[in-house]
């Protein structure tokens, strides 16, 4: 090989490293080979709200035997540990030992309220001993009670404190947390794995549906005491409002539009505005359907249908005569599917520049058609929909990104398909309740590029090596 073609070899190599390189620069527009970021999407819905609240998780009373030892009691614990937790108040009753004696005793008590000493009390009793003599003493949750028993010298300073059977009985409400949802909006039910005597949410679910908003007008939508912190659920009556999910809104598409500059929302054949709120750094807008965002009264939404008839720029027109032409961008009123009938769904698809509705069965298409305890999870196609068990957390999901086929996640993956012959390139997947995933613009460049960057080194190595053996075997002829 001469100088000339093993220089033209070298060149062709190291073209094919640095292209290769270049392209995953600019392809990527990462650091190294990383994949690059999922862009968020805005997306306009209709959504559903439910709320967290510390409530009333059932009664209960907890007895205490103690010994010679002062003891201070509150509602939430005592000097030996829990009591109720988290509560609104409590009983505290004090019963004294069954035990007669010669020398005095004393079974008494400090009352504090708010910080601040109340009342000071010995239960009735104690020159012979004590009959099992009781008192109930009513506490709020940030009260407490210091008591002891035994001989003492003067009120409350005891000479020396008594293990003889004295005890204590703490009775009331503890709390937890309820959730008020679509299964349970008036009564609410225990939140799952949630801890009696707690109102710390720790379930991270539900943390991260909080809700963000800019526009005020939120509290108006969700009412003005409504607490969108998670943080406030731990005292009595906390309560915490998140984003629980979407009801499906056929034709919604239609029905949102650009109305004086102001993006606009058709319901029940008036305007309304939207806002944008973020939920797990996911951006949406909102209808706002109460008076603050209203703008006008129109004669119908798009969309919307009657006998023969269907809405078009907030006109009744006959079905008949609603034109199309898609090579225009002129579509048919309902293109989407939507519910309709007993378990139907149906669609207009333009035919011959005219409409013409297209019908289809479905094995659902709301929570009625699955019966007790169930829900119906649409899908993009309604011929996908089905019936689900319904429980806390069941609404639509924001998208997380698009899952891949996990053999395409490497480039080994990429050529064995590719040798196989079976189609490898990543799939992004299916709607997820309704929301398309946003695919990645780079996964499907990066093994081809590896590739050649493989090839370009095996170029170059290939003509060192030749270089080397012809070196060798030339200097064995001349000898």
């Amino acid at each position: 090989m001469n100088k000339s073609n093993k220089h033209l070899l070298y060149a062709i190599g190291i073209l094919v490293v640095v292209v290769a390189v270049f392209a995953i620069s600019k392809n990527s527009g990462l650091k190294g080979f990383a994949v690059g970021d999922i862009s968020r999407t805005k997306y306009i819905e209709k959504p559903t709200f439910a709320f967290l609240q510390c409530d009333p998780a059932g009664s209960i009373s907890i007895p205490r035997t103690f010994g010679a030892q002062q003891i201070n009691i509150n509602c939430q614990s005592d000097t030996f540990g829990k009591l109720l937790g988290v509560n609104n108040g409590c009983t505290v009753t004090l019963t004294a030992p069954n035990k007669g004696a010669l020398i005095k005793r004393d079974y008494s008590y400090k009352v504090y309220r708010g910080g601040i000493l109340s009342e000071q009390q010995t239960i009735s009793g104690g020159i012979g001993g004590y009959s099992g003599e009781q008192v109930s003493i009513p506490l709020n949750k940030d009260d407490y009670i210091i008591t002891a028993y035994g001989r003492a010298s003067t009120f409350f300073v005891f000479d020396e404190l008594l293990n003889e059977g004295q005890s204590y009985i703490v009775q009331g409400e503890t709390y937890g947390i309820k959730i008020y949802d679509f299964n349970s909006p008036k009564n609410g039910q225990l939140l799952d794995n949630t801890r009696i005597g707690n109102c710390v949410l720790e379930e991270e679910y539900y943390k991260g549906r909080q809700i963000q908003y800019k526009s005020p007008e939120i509290k108006e939508l969700l009412g003005m005491d409504t607490k969108l912190d998670f943080r406030n659920l731990n005292k009595p009556g906390g309560v915490y409002t998140y984003f629980a999910g979407f009801i499906p809104v056929p034709t919604f598409d239609q029905k949102v539009e650009i109305f004086n500059g102001v993006e606009a929302y058709c319901m029940n054949n008036q305007l309304y505005k939207t806002l944008p709120i973020t939920v797990n750094n996911f951006e949406y807008r909102i209808v706002n359907y109460e008076e603050g965002g209203f703008i006008q009264s129109v004669v119908c939404c798009n969309g919307d249908e009657k006998p023969g008839y269907v809405c078009q720029n907030h006109k009744w027109v006959t079905q008949t005569t609603a034109k199309c032409d898609l090579s225009k961008g002129i579509f048919c009123p309902q293109s989407q599917w939507q519910p309709y009938g007993e378990i139907q769904y149906r669609r207009f698809v333009c035919i011959e520049n005219q409409c013409a509705p297209e019908t289809i069965a479905v094995k659902c298409n709301d929570m009625l058609d699955c019966g007790s305890g169930k829900v119906c999870v649409t899908q993009s196609n309604p011929k996908d929909n089905y019936c689900a068990e319904s429980g806390a957390g069941i609404g639509i999901i924001p998208p997380q990104g698009p899952i891949f086929q996990p053999i395409c996640s490497s480039c080994f993956g990429w050529l064995r398909n590719k040798i196989t012959g079976k189609y490898c390139t990543p799939q992004p997947a299916k709607k997820v309740l309704g929301f398309i995933p946003v695919p990645l613009t780079s996964q499907n460049k990066v093994c081809p590029i590896f590739l050649l960057i493989l090839l370009g080194l095996l170029i170059i190595g290939g003509i060192w090596g030749y270089s080397v053996y012809k070196k060798k075997g030339g200097k064995r002829k001349r000898r």
